[in-house]
């Protein structure tokens, strides 16, 4: 059987640590090297990692300064031996045979990369919140995979950490360091690459929705705005390849994320805000160059004029939402 390295980045999860490590050493599939990155966490967590490494030689730990998440997984990849690589948050939990699962789907398929279905589960694991189950079974092209980012419930194909890839697909591919929505930044890189995707309908990664995960601390703060970043690195990546409405929506929505976060904020823009906002437009003005001569005349204006000042149209977009 091929290796796993299970990456699980850590950093003040004291609560939630053993419940996932244990999730991942009870799996139906043994062949596993489990990544244990103490990013410099200050709680028990480093303790914990260790106590683990004693007990199962499949663990091994790494301790490193505090570099956020995107950095630790980096490390995790780094130090990975395995032929196939899964990521696990450490605040959340796995079925006992999601390994498995995901393994025969992906072998059977001769796939790339292998796709499960999620739980959303409240903090406290008493309630399971709301799901719905947008993965089938099935085997799909990357492409189409690419392309369903354009509809409801898009973002159980965006994040990392219920699926199965093949090591290769992370040769060239590192989350961005310092940045939130990190997995919204390598989506189009991993699946441009990838070939056939194996889908399997079952819920078998279980997401912990809590309030103080990175997202949730970080509603108000500029770093926000790397959402947008992301999606208009996405739009001209997807153009590129030939992804004309794909790119398109994955524009609008950037657009979208900018006028919300900005949207009733009455206080002059600082320093950082103003250097953000260029830095946005440039690339949405980047993207706008290839663009245009694909589209209709009423879109093209439109958003042409986003593109002269994303800030003014956010206001303004903002205020005809506010009054209509």
């Amino acid at each position: 059987m091929d290796k796993i390295s299970v990456i699980v980045p850590v950093y003040n999860v004291e609560k939630y640590l053993r419940n996932c490590v244990e999730s991942i050493l009870k799996q139906t599939f043994h062949n596993l090297e489990i990544i244990l990155v103490d990013d410099g966490s200050p709680d028990g967590c480093p303790a914990i990692c260790e106590e683990y490494a004693l007990k199962d030689d499949r663990v091994k730990v790494i301790h490193k300064e505090n570099g956020g998440l995107s950095d630790a997984r980096n490390a995790g990849i780094d130090a990975a031996t395995g032929e196939l690589i899964m990521f696990v948050d450490s605040d959340d939990r796995i079925s006992e045979d999601m390994v498995e699962k995901l393994w025969h789907a992906l072998t059977a398929a001769g796939a790339d990369l292998a796709v499960c279905n999620v739980e959303c589960v409240a903090e406290d694991t008493a309630m399971l919140l709301e799901n719905d189950a947008p993965i089938k079974d099935e085997v799909l092209p990357a492409g189409t995979v690419i392309r369903s980012c354009l509809f409801k419930r898009s973002w159980v194909w965006v994040v990392v950490w219920n699926k199965l890839y093949r090591r290769k697909l992370f040769d060239e591919v590192r989350f961005p360091k310092g940045k939130i929505h990190e997995d919204e930044f390598i989506f189009h890189h991993i699946f441009l690459q990838c070939g056939p995707v194996a889908c399997v309908s079952d819920s078998l990664y279980f997401y912990t929705q809590r309030g103080g995960s990175i997202t949730s601390e970080l509603k108000n703060d500029i770093k926000r705005l790397d959402a947008a970043e992301a999606m208009f690195l996405r739009a001209e990546a997807l153009l590129r390849e030939g992804y004309d409405q794909a790119a398109l929506t994955s524009a609008e929505l950037g657009l979208g994320i900018f006028c919300d976060y900005y949207r009733g904020r009455k206080k002059a823009l600082d320093d950082a805000h103003k250097q953000r906002n260029r830095s946005l437009e440039e690339l949405y003005r980047r993207f706008l160059r290839e663009l245009l001569p694909k589209i209709k005349l009423s879109k093209r204006i439109k958003l042409r004029l986003y593109g002269t000042d994303l800030y003014g149209f956010a206001g303004i977009r903002n205020l005809v939402r506010k009054n209509g």
